[in-house]
């Protein structure tokens, strides 16, 4: 059992450390050689890893879950796009190019289910190799969306984290539960489903930037919560037990914060509300705001006074300093210092760049999105 269980870890480590190559060191980036290297892949954990065949329980409910809850996705999209307008997909709506998208589409797919199915049932019993799959397949599903060699700041990866990274985990969070509960036909079905009308469709709703990454973090959590709730009570019917209702309850309390999480950083990241978030990349201010905290800035920022703190623009970067002196309360002109620096700032801050003032400071929350920065910058 323990040579099995290091076995299933080490390819995990394996696909980690190839999808980084892809998405941090790899410059010269061809997504067809990478997806030709998963399936050569994904052949050799077929041959090596195998599985026994067996009825699963929850088959026929999950697909019907996905299926019906995909297609109220659809219908109440494009119903709202009738309030919030539509826009042509940019995709090519030529023959080839439909084919052409929906076949590297359907193969990464297929290649990344058959690889989890056979990790997620030959590691079923080991909750570390479920957890580490997770994390694993949203890294392997990176590189068909966009690479980490386009972000070029620490307020650029923490958009990215939110509206690309942040998305793709919540969905994986669902596939590995499917997996875990089925087979790789629920998984599959949901990413197809998911992604090949948007190769077909000419037209799409405009719901924005903003909402479109929240219904990407929360649809697979949605039907994530159906398929927890309808894999319960199925157990139920077998055997009515207090210990699988205070199961569901907690899944459901778990399922419902991840959620509520996911929302809350999309809405201190998309810079649409009056609070967002902001990670501090340097150590002009350390001492009263540190490198690798987060700041969360008040957009609504009148009067500003000598001794606040504020965030604004220069040089298109956003930065967090001390007001030194008002200049010019009617016109808005500040100058400001950083805490750490001997000189005040050499520039003229006015009130056109100023992004807010600062309101919290969390402590260390910041630092993965800046490590990821000077990763990338290296």
């Amino acid at each position: 059992m323990k040579n099995n269980y290091f076995k299933l870890l080490l390819i995990e480590i394996g696909l980690m450390l190839f999808s980084f190559f892809y998405l941090f060191i790899n410059k010269s980036f061809n997504y067809l050689i990478y997806l030709g290297l998963l399936v050569i892949i994904c052949g050799l954990i077929w041959k090596f890893v195998k599985i026994e065949k067996r009825v699963e329980r929850f088959n026929n409910e999950l697909l019907l879950i996905i299926v019906i809850s995909l297609i109220f996705y659809y219908v109440a999209t494009y119903i709202v796009g009738f309030f919030s307008g539509f826009f042509y997909s940019t995709y090519s709506k030529s023959i080839i190019g439909i084919l052409r998208n929906i076949l590297s589409a359907t193969v990464l797919f297929f290649t990344l289910e058959v690889m989890r199915e056979r990790i997620i049932k030959q590691g079923e019993k080991y909750k570390s190799i479920v957890v580490i799959t997770v994390f694993v397949f949203t890294l392997l599903e990176l590189p068909s969306v966009f690479s980490f060699g386009t972000i070029d700041n620490g307020i650029s990866a923490l958009d990215a984290i939110v509206s690309v990274l942040v998305p793709i985990f919540s969905k994986n969070i669902f596939l590995t539960y499917a997996v875990y509960k089925s087979n790789k036909m629920s998984s599959l079905t949901y990413q197809l489903l998911i992604t090949i009308p948007t190769y077909i469709v000419p037209i799409l709703p405009n719901l924005g930037d903003y909402f479109t990454t929240i219904i990407n973090l929360t649809l697979p959590l949605f039907v994530l919560l159906l398929c927890v709730n309808i894999t319960i009570t199925k157990r139920e019917k077998v055997k009515e037990s207090r210990t699988l209702k205070s199961e569901s309850i907690k899944n459901n309390i778990i399922i419902v914060f991840l959620i509520s999480i996911m929302i809350l950083m999309v809405y201190l990241t998309c810079g649409l509300f009056r609070f967002y978030a902001l990670a501090i990349g340097s150590e002009s201010m350390q001492g009263s705001i540190n490198k690798g905290d987060i700041v969360i800035i008040d957009k609504h920022h009148k009067n500003i006074k000598k001794g606040e703190v504020i965030a604004f623009k220069q040089d298109n970067k956003t930065i967090v300093h001390r007001v030194n002196e008002v200049i010019d309360k009617e016109t808005g002109l500040y100058k400001t210092k950083g805490d750490n620096n001997n000189a005040a700032d050499a520039w003229i801050v006015e009130e056109k760049n100023i992004v807010g003032r600062i309101r919290l400071k969390i402590k260390y929350l910041g630092w993965p999105t800046v490590a990821l920065s000077e990763l990338i910058a290296k």
